[in-house]
């Protein structure tokens, strides 16, 4: 499924996963189950403000609540899925009656943001969560006529063949969220493609939020910024804000020499000739981003490594309550 990503801020929810026996620590202070099938998202935090991510304080502690999956609004659907490119027939809940939940909503809040088990950050406007337009949080499928809770695996995501696994829930959007990647360009990207289940929902203000990738002086290599606003960050992070699923873009080598500039145009463009050597590659190419965008990046992240990161600050009141 293919996405217009829209710039936003929004309200997180981090999930926690009931598991059996033994089990390993990750990102997000999730646990899932060291035998594959065991662990299952049961429970999701919703925090009004952005994540302020393992072991940071920000705007948004304190403004969280715990939900049972099972007890809320379960619906049954039958939808097309892009992802498996077929359609199903789903039980589980509608992204907007989860979204409701967050009261009182302040009306500069925009966007949510979704979180998945593979750590993809996947924006999405409140506004677009209409009738048409609607995003299904699928708990089970029905196969044989009996509900299952072992979704299909859809084809290998990435260069390295990983397929992706699901953890007790599936995101389920419709062809209108079909576009290509975030800046519309023609690389054929969508995040819908790679995410696995959901693990958390931030409810954020884009305005904000977009600007706590960028120096707390807000003087910075601006192409570079915007590049990475609207390709890499729901992937990528720098120093650990925005995505989890690819590495820190202020700690590849790539960036500590002039010379990385070629080497990082190969990993995100790809090679322009059979001469050109990839030392690494483990993401989609882009092929349509140009050098000059490239080498605003790399100038851009060697600022931000030596900055510190602004501070999330919407314009609503940061004392605000849930009800």
């Amino acid at each position: 499924m293919k996405i217009y990503l829209p710039m936003l801020t929004v309200w997180m929810a981090s999930l926690w996963l009931s598991l059996t026996p033994a089990t390993a620590q990750t990102k997000e202070g999730l646990k899932i189950d060291a035998s594959p099938g065991l662990a299952e998202i049961t429970h999701i935090k919703l925090w009004l403000g952005k994540n302020p991510g393992p072991g940071k304080q920000g705007v948004g502690r304190g403004n969280e609540k715990l939900f049972i999956l099972k007890d809320l609004k379960i619906a049954e659907a039958e939808a097309y899925d892009s992802q498996l490119q077929t359609k199903l027939h789903y039980r589980g809940i509608n992204l907007r009656d989860l979204i409701a939940l967050i009261s009182p909503m302040p009306p500069t809040v925009d966007i949510i943001i979704l979180h998945t088990s593979n750590g993809l950050r996947i924006p999405v406007a409140i506004k677009d969560l209409t009738s048409d337009r609607q995003i299904f949080l699928a708990t089970s499928f029905k196969k044989d006529g009996q509900w299952s809770k072992e979704f299909p695996t859809p084809p290998p995501t990435s260069p390295k063949g990983v397929p992706l696994v699901f953890l007790g829930n599936k995101l389920v959007a419709g062809t209108q969220y079909q576009v290509k990647d975030s800046s519309g360009g023609s690389s054929g990207f969508s995040l819908w493609d790679y995410a696995a289940s959901l693990t958390g929902v931030e409810a954020v203000e884009s305005r904000a939020y977009y600007q706590s990738f960028n120096r707390i002086d807000g003087k910075s290599t601006s192409l570079g910024h915007t590049l990475f606003q609207g390709r890499c960050w729901s992937c990528h992070n720098v120093k650990g804000e925005g995505g989890q699923w690819g590495p820190d873009l202020t700690t590849i080598k790539e960036i500590d020499d002039i010379k990385g500039i070629k080497q990082l145009s190969l990993r995100v463009a790809g090679p322009k000739s059979k001469k050109d050597q990839v030392l690494s590659h483990s993401m989609p190419y882009q092929k349509d981003i140009t050098l000059k965008e490239l080498k605003s990046l790399w100038f851009w992240l060697r600022e931000i490594k030596a900055s510190t990161l602004a501070p999330y600050d919407p314009t609503y009141e940061k004392s605000v309550k849930w009800e």
